[in-house]
């Protein structure tokens, strides 16, 4: 499973909708959480625990992205 998304998703239990709102701010890593609002008006918003490795693939998400950003 090469997608970090995908990734993420499953090592976190984030529903795919989440995962394509979800935003550094949404996230502590210290704390461990991500908060997850809800798109549908019925359902609440909610906190997702990050584990370890969820922690790890967001920051090699972050500087992947840093790299292909920089100037050749």
């Amino acid at each position: 499973m090469d997608n970090p998304i995908i990734q993420l998703a499953a090592e976190t239990g984030i529903r795919r909708s989440e995962t394509f709102e979800l935003r550094w701010k949404h996230m502590n890593l210290d704390c461990k959480t991500a908060h997850l609002s809800s798109l549908v008006e019925t359902e609440l918003s909610r906190t997702a625990l990050l584990s370890q490795k969820a922690i790890q693939l967001l920051k090699n998400w972050s500087r992947r992205c840093a790299d292909e950003s920089s100037p050749p």
